[in-house]
């Protein structure tokens, strides 16, 4: 525990990274979310991922140990702020025994049956809970959607500019101590549609945004080595492959909106031979 009473040194599981957006005073940032060894789910924002030096980046799965400290301007009860030069990586769980030790460790994320029947897509959780755990019922559908703006506005090509002109004494690009490119915008909008049960027992058919970092690294990915043709490519895996997964959607709510949900995160363990999912928690 820190001097500061109001500072705690935790132990997070980080579960999910967000595609990077402009940011005015870091040039860009990324929202974090995971769940501390005491059972907590934790927000960390806003946090420069790509500016971060190499030994404190780090990845998906993996334990850190950070001094966090509230976030005044959020009041949601599990968003938190680190400081960027105090990040300890520790062991990253792998996919042993067919994810078994994570997902024991995300049984004890809050989770989520129902939707509220009136509003959009605004889960049916108690009150406070800005993070959640949603299993679909398969199939999903992904929906491609040309994004409203297709590139940055001069504003927005301003603060990404900062991270090019970055003092690099703590920030570097993910390799070393090399310029960081300019962060590329991504044109489309990704949605799963899928039919969820509301809180009065009927069906509804919603859409949820993803914005994970792993879906959009794909949509380059496939851009870069299929061109014109990635959409296939694209959807075989965010929807055919993850239709063939017990997948399950880390939920979170949007800081100015709270009743507008997105999945910051995709957790995809592998079906038993019963078909159900891995299952397990530590609490």
């Amino acid at each position: 525990m820190s001097g500061n009473s109001l500072n705690r040194t935790e132990k997070i599981l980080i579960l999910a990274k967000t595609y990077p957006s402009p940011s005015a005073k870091y040039g860009e940032t990324s929202c974090i979310a995971g769940i501390t060894d005491r059972a907590e789910m934790r927000r960390i924002y806003p946090v420069p991922y790509r500016r971060l030096e190499g030994k404190y980046q780090f990845s998906k799965w993996q334990w850190v140990e950070v001094e966090t400290y509230p976030n005044t301007q959020d009041i949601r009860k599990e968003s938190r702020k680190i400081y960027f030069d105090r990040i300890n990586l520790h062991n990253v769980i792998n996919t042993k025994n067919k994810w078994k030790e994570r997902m024991s460790w995300a049984g004890g994320i809050p989770q989520i049956d129902r939707f509220k029947k009136e509003t959009g897509n605004e889960p049916y959780l108690d009150s406070g809970i800005s993070l959640a755990l949603y299993k679909p019922a398969l199939p999903v559908k992904l929906e491609i959607m040309k994004a409203s703006q297709e590139h940055w506005s001069e504003k927005e090509l301003s603060n990404l500019r900062q991270v090019e002109q970055a003092d690099n004494s703590l920030f570097s690009d993910e390799g070393g101590n090399l310029p960081i490119k300019i962060l590329e915008k991504i044109p489309y909008d990704f949605y799963y549609s899928m039919k969820v049960k509301t809180e009065d027992g009927l069906e509804k058919q919603v859409k949820l945004k993803l914005i994970d970092w792993e879906v959009c690294a794909l949509y380059r990915k496939c851009v870069r080595d299929y061109g014109s043709n990635w959409t296939d490519k694209f959807k075989n895996r965010i929807e055919s492959e993850m239709n063939s997964k017990n997948l399950h959607l880390l939920l979170g709510n949007q800081h100015r909106f709270h009743n507008q949900w997105m999945a910051v995160s995709l957790i995809y363990p592998p079906k038993t031979s019963t078909g159900e999912a891995v299952q397990g928690s530590l609490f």
